[in-house]
């Protein structure tokens, strides 16, 4: 089973977002994340994938959405986090992680190539207020 990981960031009611590099969604953007390496935590995942893809360091603070898909080839798990940004820089060039990451607001999702379910994930994150904190969430062995 493959286990992706990705982190929502907000600030001054916008959202960090970066524009995809690879071929499968190139020029699309979408929240910073990605597949998890083998010796990796879903925690572990998301926060190395948020520094190479923006250049921020990020501190996970709560799980808002959890999604399996179960293709006729393969599972996955995609875990999405709420972080806030402890350190580093916003990356400026393009390179293989992003091709560019800026931050939003939710009004300009739609005047903007999105990855398919991007607003789908801001609006319910945007319509809760209480999610369960990061240390609290276990992902089932496989």
């Amino acid at each position: 089973m493959r286990l992706k990981s990705f982190v929502l960031v907000e600030k001054d009611n916008k959202y960090l977002v970066i524009q995809e590099a690879n071929e499968k969604w190139k020029g699309k953007w979408y929240l910073p994340g990605g597949g998890v390496k083998d010796d990796e935590t879903s925690e572990a995942g998301g926060i190395r994938e948020t520094l190479e893809e923006t250049g921020f360091i990020v501190e996970l603070v709560s799980v808002f959405f959890v999604k399996y898909h179960s293709g006729f080839f393969n599972r996955k798990i995609s875990v999405y986090y709420f972080g806030k940004i402890t350190g580093g820089i916003i990356k400026t060039l393009p390179d293989d992680d992003s091709l560019a990451v800026k931050w939003i607001a939710y009004e300009e999702l739609d005047k903007m190539p999105l990855r398919k379910n991007l607003k789908e994930l801001i609006t319910i994150y945007r319509s809760h207020f209480q999610f369960l904190p990061v240390q609290d969430f276990k992902l089932p062995d496989n």
